[in-house]
């Protein structure tokens, strides 16, 4: 029995669109040099940040305030029910923090290391890194507040994470808003 002969099977349209998404030669070598500063910047201010939200954590939150992570007095009372030092709940708070960015960077560093050629990878890897150090944790924050001079960086930082993270919902998973 012969087969037919079939031809084969053309290109499909998705890959003819990202054949366009790749930089290559200066282009590239500045996305990911930029990338990096980004990194070196959030991951600096997120580790000098670290100190002044345990501090923030061990002390208790007056009722007028704005929460930031502080216990209330009553909240307190509850824990040292259970046995447990408002250190315990500043090392529990800052732990969290710290696995939360630490997952976000590694998938981030994870897209750079393996596909930093496509545009689209770069700009999740950016989201990625800067959502989960600038702008969801408290870190960056408690920097700010103890030390003033460094708000105009920190803002900067949230609001890149704030908007490239908006704008990576719109665009997963091919990079066009649909």
């Amino acid at each position: 029995m012969d087969r037919p002969l079939v031809p084969p099977p053309a290109m499909a349209p998705d890959h003819r669109q990202r054949a366009g998404t790749q930089l290559q030669g200066r282009w590239l070598l500045l996305a990911r040099g930029a990338w990096l500063a980004i990194a070196a910047l959030c991951l600096g201010f997120f580790a000098a940040g670290v100190p002044a939200v345990f501090a923030g954590l061990q002390r208790l939150n007056p009722p007028a305030q704005v929460d930031s992570g502080q216990l209330p007095p009553a909240s307190a009372h509850v824990l040292q029910d259970l046995g447990l030092s408002l250190s315990s709940y500043a090392a529990y708070g800052i732990a969290l923090d710290i696995v939360l960015a630490t997952v976000y960077t590694a998938v981030a560093a994870l897209i750079v290391w393996r596909i930093a050629a496509d545009r689209f990878a770069l700009f999740v890897a950016l989201a990625l890194l800067t959502f989960g150090t600038a702008t969801y944790p408290y870190p960056l924050y408690a920097l700010a507040e103890a030390h003033p001079a460094w708000w105009p960086p920190v803002a900067a930082l949230n609001f890149l994470g704030s908007a490239s993270f908006g704008v990576f919902l719109f665009v997963f998973p091919d990079g066009r808003f649909v």
